[in-house]
């Protein structure tokens, strides 16, 4: 994307559509990973790792 804005490749209104779309495709990955997290997992690792980061 950056060579894209770089050198202007793209109109404006390309480059914003196509983050928009890399925004959303993100957020759907983000969403299946949450989705495929198991409670009980996160239970039996406990609170330490989480505060870890």
């Amino acid at each position: 994307m950056t060579i894209f804005n770089s050198f202007v490749l793209l109109p404006q209104s390309i480059v914003e559509l196509l983050i928009t779309l890399d925004n959303f495709l993100l957020m759907m990955s983000m969403a299946a990973l949450g989705l495929t997290t198991q409670v009980n997992t996160i239970k039996q690792a406990g609170i330490k790792p989480l505060i870890l980061g």
